[in-house]
């Protein structure tokens, strides 16, 4: 009798201890409006435009030459290359006299799913480039090469971005259409950063006097996602030529981001075992 309690009292623990188990993540992401569409018309073809994910942290003193050499590709290649800089890692922490902390959970994520192994890092389209990781080292020349390497490249798809921003509410509602242009084979998903620039506090760097940046600008710093950070999946169906696919996301904005320094970055990717981004577009939020 007693053993059979036992029992009893054991396979209820195993019970209560599986109920205990920590489920997988699950995206909670909802779209405002998600929809699907072929048309006959095709648009023509978008110029393909570059993302360069640079990783970052403000107690990385190499982290400002880094900044420098990307805004010098996105001057050189206007209106091609775009950038976002990910604050994650070590680096990331804030100083004792900063006033901001840049780091998110998604850059974190995101830092850990492109395998980031130092700072300052570049993901130019999250290719695989000369051998080295997704996400690159020194010598920046590497980011360089890479990214001439992917302007070279078409993309099949389209991306227009428009936005509504609620002043009262603090809302932002971003509008993405996505159009093929030709047939393609694998499964797309979608990612949304907001940035903003010209975000002045600390920064350590090797170049300056005591190490120290105290007015340092900021810029392309995400502040949020309006999608996971994975993404959120862009087709359950075949893609072919004239898929046209909308979807609207909102975000809150936070009082101490200034609006008109903010812009959304929309980007296009694959999934599975490829990373590749096929195209990018941003829109400033003061235009």
């Amino acid at each position: 009798m007693y053993k059979i309690f036992g029992f009893i009292i054991l396979g209820l623990l195993v019970l209560m201890s599986a109920c205990e188990e920590v489920p997988p993540a699950i995206d909670f992401t909802v779209p405002l409006t998600d929809t699907s569409y072929v048309v006959s018309s095709i648009p023509a073809k978008q110029d393909k435009v570059v993302l360069i994910e640079e990783f970052s942290g403000v107690t990385c003193v190499n982290c400002p030459g880094g900044n420098a050499f990307v805004e010098d590709l996105i001057e050189k290649h206007e209106g091609r290359v775009i950038t976002a800089t990910l604050h994650a890692g070590s680096f990331a922490t804030p100083l004792n006299i900063s006033n901001e902390d840049f780091e998110i959970e998604e850059t974190a994520q995101i830092d850990g799913m492109l395998g980031v192994t130092g700072y300052p890092a570049a993901a130019v389209d999250r290719i695989q480039f000369a051998g080295d990781g997704i996400a690159m080292t020194s010598p920046y020349s590497n980011w360089e090469a890479a990214t001439e390497q992917q302007l070279e490249k078409t993309t099949p798809v389209n991306i227009d971005l428009s936005y509504e921003y609620d002043e009262t509410e603090n809302i932002l509602k971003v509008r993405t259409v996505l159009t093929y242009t030709e047939d393609i084979q694998g499964n797309h998903n979608l990612s949304l950063f907001l940035v903003e620039s010209k975000i002045i506090d600390p920064q350590l760097s090797v170049d300056a006097p005591g190490g120290l940046i105290k007015e340092y600008e900021h810029n392309h710093v995400v502040r949020d996602m309006l999608t996971s950070s994975s993404g959120v999946p862009v087709n359950n169906v075949s893609i072919v030529e004239g898929l046209t696919v909308i979807k609207e996301y909102e975000l809150n904005i936070l009082e101490s981001w200034n609006v008109d320094n903010c812009a959304v970055i929309a980007f296009v990717h694959k999934t599975g075992q490829e990373n590749e981004i096929i195209h990018s577009s941003e829109k400033k939020l003061n235009k």
